[in-house]
C-alpha cells in the first residue's frame, strides 16, 4: 500500500503548480510584448522608408502637442496648425546670404519672420518641406522664427527662435614674440606669445594654440638649425581668418 500524502505535502504541491501556472502567464505576456515591439519596429521602418523623416518630425511634433493639452484634441479645420520648425545650416557666417529650410504640414503657408519683421512666405510641399533662398542677413545676431497659416485663416504659434551670427570682419592679432617679421634666435624650442579676441582658435607653426579668457596666447614651436617660417593664423567662429608669417633663424 502507498503512504498516504501529509498535509504539508499537498499544500507543496498546490504552491507549485500555482507558480508553474503564474510562469507560464509571465512568459506569454513577455512573448506577446516582444511581438508588438517587433511589429512596431517593422512599421516604423516602412513609414520612414514611404513617407521619409518629415512626417516622422511632423507626427513627434503633433504628439508631443497632444501631451502639452490637458484634455483631447479636435480634429477639425478651425484648430491652428502646429508651429513649423526651422533648420539654420550654422551659427555664424560670414557671408550675408543664407538659406532656411524646415518642415511643416503639407500645403500651409509658412511665414519667415527676422528681428521681428516678415521677410518671407513660401507654401510647404506635399512632403511637408519648405526652404527659403536667399534671405540677406544684417550685421550682428539675426533672430528667425517662422509661422504656418491654413486655408481657414488659423495661424500657429511661432515656431522655436534661431539665431545667427553674421560677422564679415576679420579677427584681430597682436603677436608680441617674435616682435620682429625677422628675427634670429639660439633656442630650438621657441615659445611664441600674442593678443587676439576671445571665442576664436589659433594655430602657429601648425601647432594649436590654448586661447585664454581675455584672448592672450602662447605656444612652444620647434625649430631647426637655419630659417624656419613660422605662421600664426587666428580663425573665429564666423570663417574670418587673420594670418601673419615670421621667418625665424635658429643658429647653433
Amino acid at each position: 500500500m502507498g503512504s498516504t500524502p501529509t498535509v504539508g505535502s499537498i499544500r507543496i504541491m498546490a504552491n507549485f503548480k500555482t507558480r508553474t501556472r503564474l510562469s507560464r502567464k509571465q512568459k506569454e505576456k513577455i512573448t506577446q510584448k516582444t511581438v508588438f515591439l517587433g511589429i512596431l519596429t517593422i512599421a516604423l521602418v516602412i513609414v520612414l522608408a514611404v513617407w521619409g523623416l518629415p512626417f516622422l518630425v511632423r507626427l513627434a511634433l503633433f504628439l508631443g502637442d497632444v501631451k502639452k493639452t490637458d484634455g483631447p484634441v479636435a480634429v477639425e479645420d478651425g484648430i491652428p496648425p502646429l508651429p513649423p520648425r526651422l533648420f539654420l545650416p550654422f551659427e555664424a557666417t560670414n557671408s550675408s546670404l543664407i538659406e532656411i529650410s524646415g518642415v511643416s504640414e503639407k500645403g500651409l503657408e509658412v511665414e519667415l519672420i527676422q528681428n521681428d519683421s516678415s521677410v518671407a512666405k513660401i507654401v510647404a510641399d506635399e512632403d511637408g518641406e519648405f526652404e527659403f533662398r536667399s534671405i540677406d542677413l544684417i550685421e550682428g545676431e539675426n533672430s528667425f522664427m517662422a509661422f504656418s497659416s491654413s486655408e481657414q485663416g488659423q495661424t500657429s504659434q511661432p515656431s522655436d527662435e534661431r539665431i545667427v551670427l553674421f560677422d564679415n570682419v576679420a579677427p584681430e592679432l597682436d603677436v608680441i614674440i617674435p616682435s620682429e617679421e625677422i628675427s634670429k634666435v639660439e633656442e630650438a624650442d621657441y615659445e611664441v606669445l600674442g593678443q587676439t579676441e576671445t571665442g576664436v582658435s589659433v594655430t602657429v607653426k601648425g601647432r594649436v594654440a590654448i586661447v585664454n579668457g581675455d584672448g592672450s596666447f602662447k605656444v612652444r614651436v620647434p625649430l631647426v638649425e637655419g630659417e624656419n617660417e613660422v605662421e600664426v593664423v587666428v580663425t573665429d567662429m564666423a570663417g574670418n581668418v587673420t594670418k601673419k608669417m615670421y621667418k625665424i633663424t635658429l643658429l647653433l
